[in-house]
């Protein structure tokens, strides 16, 4: 499965010939600390945007998410991927965070609740947060620009796509 997705990420100019091993600015190019402190801010960014909404940190539970929100009766899902570098490129999801985003296509009250967070430059002082959320008529869309999620052939990486407008 690695030898697959690596085939796919140099096909897409994503992974130089002969690497066993890709950094694609997701995190903090695979320094463990880096990737921990990119994490956390864009966790602090995801929560910033939420203002009032009362979270818990859900991700040493493992369910596919790593925060939920809370107002009122209302609450929200959502899973934080954080990226060191602005420009688009695939997303990674574990098998728990993509059974989560599988189950919002086909089950549309979870569809209501479960966002995938993208922060990118999130230990810039200037980050950028795509909150993608599924619906029946427009699929993984940006709830703040429009943008849309494709999914990539191997079903683990997903591309962002500029909004036609």
């Amino acid at each position: 499965r690695v030898k697959e997705v690596l085939q796919y990420l140099r096909e897409q100019g994503l992974a130089q010939k002969g690497a066993d091993r890709v950094s694609l600015g997701l995190g903090g190019g695979g320094d463990p600390e880096n990737n921990k402190r990119v994490e956390q801010a864009a966790i602090r960014v995801v929560v910033a945007y939420f203002g009032d909404w009362t979270f818990a940190d859900r991700s040493p539970e493992d369910l596919g998410w790593d925060l939920e929100f809370r107002k009122g009766s209302r609450k929200i899902f959502v899973e934080v991927k954080g990226r060191s570098s602005g420009s688009p490129a695939p997303v990674v999801l574990t098998r728990n965070e993509r059974k989560q985003f599988e189950l919002s296509t086909r089950d549309r009250l979870h569809a209501e609740k479960y966002r995938l967070a993208i922060v990118h430059n999130s230990l810039s002082g200037c980050p950028s947060l795509r909150l993608y959320r599924h619906t029946e008529i427009w699929g993984w869309r940006c709830e703040r620009t429009e943008e849309r999620l494709a999914m990539q052939p191997l079903g683990l990486l997903f591309q962002p796509i500029p909004s036609k407008e």
